[in-house]
């Protein structure tokens, strides 16, 4: 299974979302990403997940009912997960 929270060229879990593109506004505190650029804080590799969504929440907690929603809708949407090295 594919999964852009392991490093794909050293196996690390010491990773995290860096960036995202198509941000749809939800509300003034929360955003849904689609397409995540994800970094290494092992071996500082970055990649590219294409097709994951997430909810980008400023106060952090729990999201909104509102952002699940629209999470939900841009997930039926985001076609299949591939994951793609981001090369220097």
């Amino acid at each position: 299974m594919t999964n852009p929270n392991f490093c794909p060229t050293c196996g690390s879990r010491n990773s995290g979302a860096t960036f995202g593109w198509d941000p749809q506004r939800v509300n003034a505190d929360e955003t849904i990403l689609t397409g995540v650029g994800f970094c290494c804080g092992d071996c500082d590799s970055q990649w590219m997940a294409h097709g994951f969504v997430m909810i980008a929440n400023r106060k952090g907690g729990v999201p909104s009912e509102e952002a699940q929603a629209a999470f939900l809708e841009a997930m039926s949407k985001a076609g299949d997960l591939r994951i793609e090295p981001i090369e220097d």
